[in-house]
């Protein structure tokens, strides 16, 4: 399901696609794709787009994306799999990229992974 989650509200627009908290990084929106649900466990791509681009080790890109598996039941997440593009929306050349799983982790509380993880977890 699309969501869109702005001001306060959230507005249903089509399947699959969620974006979440636009603005909630200056000059940025951040959208997820629920990927696949097991049990108490949901995996999602996230992608984050900049309107002014971020630069990470001298290099500039303007799109990031990451697959998270969440745990719904311990609250806790792992990134799977994480890139940046020199173009918005996943567009362009990778500059960046870390294909690895990473160590599981408590939700950091406010944070833009909390929204995810609510978001997964409310609708899995």
């Amino acid at each position: 399901m699309i969501v869109a989650a702005e001001a306060g509200g959230e507005e249903t627009v089509g399947a699959d696609l969620v974006i979440l908290a636009r603005g909630s990084v200056p000059e940025s929106a951040a959208l997820a794709l629920l990927l696949r649900k097991a049990d108490n466990m949901v995996i999602m791509w996230n992608i984050f787009d900049y309107k002014t681009g971020r630069v990470f080790e001298g290099k500039r890109f303007f799109s990031s994306t990451m697959q998270h598996e969440y745990d719904c039941k311990e609250e806790r997440e792992r990134l799977l799999f994480a890139s940046a593009r020199t173009q918005n929306m996943g567009k362009g050349d990778t500059v960046i990229t870390d294909p690895f799983p990473h160590e599981w982790r408590l939700v950091p509380a406010g944070s833009i992974i909390k929204a995810f993880w609510v978001f997964a977890c409310r609708n899995r």
